[in-house]
């Protein structure tokens, strides 16, 4: 009772198959886990405010951490999985895999944004040729974007995301598992 009122925050039923019911958010300030299948929407809010201060190579997604990353790739790179370490991803390299694997943004100290809000290394969107909102596909330059699609001979098209803010090299980075090889 709060002043004289009922409150119910808080709902348990103690049976076997129990269950705990919250009435609002909940908020903790260390991990939340669970042992079973989550069964509700599964939100996870990323402010602008919150991305606008990022630093370069920093994000919020997932993240793969204790990866090993080649030393040609800087913290801020498009980089791509090739099987024993993360290179940098090149749309023109002549090797498939630097554009058809898995790709990632190297986020230094072997971490490795898969899907996510980051800010690339300074610079790392090639050309201005488009604006926020639009896709940028995997660069012809070592470990960076670009606003135009690749489109010399043996080149490989692929979108890997969308910008969010361009002077400061913000981008949603969501690859797309779909490439065309430039004939």
């Amino acid at each position: 009772q709060d002043g004289g009122a009922t409150i119910t925050a808080l709902t348990l039923d103690m049976s076997e198959a129990g269950a705990a019911t919250f009435n609002s958010h909940i908020t903790a300030s260390g991990n939340i886990s669970s042992s079973g299948l989550v069964t509700r929407n599964f939100t996870i809010g990323h402010d602008k405010t919150e991305y606008d201060a990022f630093s370069n190579a920093e994000g919020t997604g997932e993240i793969l951490e204790g990866q090993t990353i080649h030393g040609s790739v800087s913290a801020g790179d498009v980089c791509y999985h090739a099987g024993t370490a993360w290179r940098q991803g090149d749309a023109n390299a002549g090797l498939a895999a630097n554009a058809i694997n898995m790709l990632g943004v190297s986020l230094g100290d072997g971490k490795v944004l898969l899907r996510g809000v980051v800010r690339l290394g300074a610079g790392h969107i090639t050309d201005t040729s488009g604006d926020e909102g639009d896709p940028v596909y995997l660069g012809e330059t070592a470990g960076h974007v670009q606003f135009a699609a690749p489109s010399d001979s043996g080149d490989y098209v692929r979108i890997v995301g969308y910008v969010l803010d361009e002077a400061n090299d913000i981008i949603y980075f969501n690859p797309s598992s779909t490439y065309v090889e430039v004939a």
